[in-house]
């Protein structure tokens, strides 16, 4: 399944680069699928590139009833590595899960400058695909996960990649913390997941 989105944000591209290159972990508080993001390794490449690889913890509970009771803490944490182009004002990433082959997922964000010449703003696109294979998930029976398989893309692409409407109010709700902006400002839209 690929999927992409994009969104305005009232901030400067090179800001929200660098803090989601450098302070990426202090923006969970302000995502609502996800409880935690640790920093793991964080590696100078050639070409003033960056690889950082992180942990991230979804939450549970907001995966769909239905598949709820086969959801453990295990298969809502995932690995992502990012290679980031700050010149570029991209990352390249790739998510694993940390308990299983159960999901590939990988694509491009980028943080171009926004054409608004009013004030610093800041489009972030998301293009990306994933498959799920969901017979590999623990606890669910194979008849069911195939049955299922289309509410469970949906969920990890959920847990994964937060929807970029809930990237830009958590970038715009961390800038604003420090501003005392709140959250206006943000003008996001997203787009939809395809197959």
């Amino acid at each position: 399944m690929d999927f992409n989105a994009s969104a305005r944000i009232d901030h400067d591209a090179d800001e929200i680069v660098q803090l989601m290159i450098q302070r990426m972990d202090q923006l969970a508080p302000h995502l609502p699928h996800v409880d935690a993001i640790e920093t793991l390794e964080r590696e100078t490449l050639p070409q003033g590139r960056i690889r950082v690889v992180r942990r991230w913890r979804g939450n549970r509970q907001a995966a769909p009833r239905v598949i709820r009771p086969f959801v453990c803490d295990d298969s809502v944490q995932w690995l992502r590595t990012g290679i980031w182009n700050p010149d570029d004002r991209s990352v390249e990433w790739k998510f694993q899960s940390t308990r299983s082959a159960h999901c590939e997922c990988s694509g491009v964000t980028s943080y171009r400058p926004h054409a608004d010449v009013r004030r610093a703003a800041t489009e972030l696109a998301i293009q990306g695909s994933l498959r799920v294979h969901p017979e590999l998930l623990p606890k669910i029976p194979k008849f069911l996960a195939r049955r299922l398989s289309s509410e469970i893309e949906t969920f990890v692409i959920r847990m994964i990649t937060p929807s970029i409407s809930t990237i830009a109010a958590g970038l715009d709700a961390y800038f604003g913390q420090w501003s005392g902006e709140g959250k206006e400002g943000v003008d996001a839209s997203q787009g939809g997941a395809h197959a």
